[in-house]
């Protein structure tokens, strides 16, 4: 296989008729509002959503009175068999069609969930599952359909959510009409793992992987080009500790390159975060940051009351660019949205200190906190060491002073022993065991609201921050905010063996008690915010596919 395809993306537009349509055969129902949000047409009908790309890019559905709700009892929901079947009755009215004249297929589907788990001191812990996921794969099909290369990005599959006794609850996913443009040379995979190893050269790294793939963005997103990548990760050595670096891409094709490195950039202009949100990318740059003010939330004036932090690490430039974009899109909505940026620190400047030590003069002087970097089910890598549950001699214990809410977009911390079933375990990999998201992150709250990651391995996406921030500054509560950022833009399945996949799962802890429950939690300024809970003797913990 010396040269592979590239595609050119079609824009075929979705009109609000379409959207009103996809709306019966969803869920049957008719329009009380529709709107436009940028490039989405929103209808709304009571408690169900359905929103459709007006370039024909992608699609978003949910009842959210079922969909993602730990808020109600657990679900009778149906076995991967039964849900498999009530999701080929859909297939012929909901899935596009690839075009007979392209490379494309439909790989076989598969089932994921969402799982709850619930623990107190008197009863111990007890999980649930709370829905099922059917999830079609599209697949680049080469030499004849022998080679069937997977898509990452979020684009390319859709999703299929039921509930209660296989009932519908949520469809979503991604996919842009093609036309085929030429055929590309291949770049040898030997020489993309040469390239990457030189890449991360100044890292401690180990268990290095390159894979081929072709990029498909999450949706709402613009795409010029479908094209072939290689997807290339690694482990990274801190403290003695072993951390999954985030997968990012380098060309896959040798059109294009002109010598030298390059990781792959979005396809559109990297750099509109960076001129929207002014200096703060190069605040680690200059001098050594101040703390943030500690100026508390209640009753202060301030025409921007609200505080957002924002750290990002990933130990070498090239490797930091996706993390830097990130945190600047959550940044830019979240100030345009009337939140203070306070902090805006990368590399050496975002400090391990920064989250144990001097917490009050940082992260616990913030109200939103958001990490992007290297991660594992024992924490996160910054300047100076990892921040973990047991870290000494200063464990962490945040929430006393200011911060609500705290998003980790890494490979980790949340992974579980629920999420590792026999049956998602196939060889050569092999049953693990030893992970308890609740009985290790339990100890960190101290005030905090909510702590939110991944619970696998995760491809780097300049999307998240940005696409989290959109959400919940339209009035989205913050879990359900994070969890859809997760399912749009990463792929459900990866290569890896557990703990880091071969499911990605993206999740969130919280405490719960009588007159504090966080899981109805809105970023402040945008709906309600729950009064801080002190109890710590009963937590929940939620997981979905990706």
């Amino acid at each position: 296989m010396d040269t592979l395809p590239i595609f050119r993306a079609v824009r075929v537009p979705t009109t609000t008729q379409d959207t009103i349509e996809l709306a019966k055969k969803l869920f049957g129902i008719d329009p009380v509002s529709l709107e436009r949000r940028g490039r989405r047409i929103v209808l709304r009908s009571g408690q169900h959503v359905v929103e459709a790309d007006v370039e024909g890019a992608g699609v978003w559905a949910a009842d959210e009175a079922r969909m993602w709700n730990p808020r109600i009892p657990p679900p009778d929901i149906p076995d991967a068999d039964t849900a498999l079947s009530a999701a080929a009755n859909h297939v012929e009215k909901l899935l596009p069609q690839l075009g007979a004249d392209q490379p494309f297929a439909y790989g076989a589907p598969f089932a994921t969930r969402t799982v709850i788990a619930r623990w107190n001191a008197q009863d111990g812990r007890q999980d649930y599952p709370y829905d099922i996921t059917v999830n079609y794969p599209i697949t680049v099909n080469v030499k004849d359909g022998k080679d069937r290369i997977p898509f990452v990005g979020g684009g390319g599959s859709f999703n299929l959510v039921f509930g209660e006794r296989a009932r519908l609850i949520g469809f979503s996913g991604a996919w842009r009409r093609t036309a085929f443009v030429r055929e590309a040379e291949l770049v040898p995979l030997h020489e993309a793992d040469k390239e990457f190893r030189i890449l991360i050269r100044e890292l401690e790294f180990s268990a290095v992987s390159v894979s081929l793939a072709y990029y498909a963005g999450p949706a709402f997103t613009d795409q010029k080009f479908i094209f072939p990548v290689y997807v290339c990760s690694a482990t990274v050595r801190v403290d003695g500790n072993d951390f999954k670096m985030q997968e990012i891409l380098l060309p896959a094709t040798k059109e294009g390159r002109s010598g030298g490195h390059h990781i792959i950039d979005p396809p559109h202009d990297p750099t509109r975060f960076a001129r929207a949100v002014g200096d703060l990318s190069s605040t680690a740059d200059q001098q050594e940051p101040k703390p943030p003010a500690r100026v508390r939330d209640d009753g202060i004036a301030d025409d921007k009351p609200y505080k957002c932090g924002a750290w990002w690490y990933g130990g070498k430039p090239a490797v930091t660019e996706n993390l830097k974009l990130s945190a600047e899109g959550l940044l830019h909505v979240l100030n345009s949205a009337g939140w203070h940026i306070t902090v805006a620190n990368a590399e050496d400047k975002a400090k391990k200190s920064q989250w144990l030590e001097d917490a009050d003069k940082w992260v616990d002087a913030v109200d939103f906190a958001y990490f992007n970097g290297h991660a594992s089910p024992k924490g996160w890598v910054m300047a100076g060491g990892n921040v973990s549950f047991d870290t000494k001699p200063h464990r962490p214990a945040w929430g006393s002073q200011d911060v609500e809410w705290i998003g980790i977009n890494g490979c980790g911390p949340l992974q579980d022993d629920i999420l590792f079933r026999d049956t998602d375990i196939v060889a050569p990999c092999t049953k693990v065991s030893g992970y308890d998201a609740l009985d290790k992150w339990k100890g960190v709250f101290d005030g905090l609201h909510m702590l939110l990651g991944f619970a696998s391995q995760i491809m780097s996406s300049e999307f998240a921050g940005l696409r989290f921030a959109e959400y919940a500054a339209e009035g989205q509560f913050v879990l359900t905010a994070w969890l859809r950022m997760g399912r749009e833009i990463q792929a459900t399945h990866n290569d890896k063996c557990p703990p880091d996949g071969p499911i990605r799962w993206v999740g969130a802890v919280w405490p719960e008690e009588t007159g504090a429950n966080p899981v109805d939690d809105h970023l402040w300024g945008f709906g309600s915010v729950s009064a801080d809970p002190v109890l710590r003797n009963a937590f929940v913990a939620m997981w979905t596919s990706c």
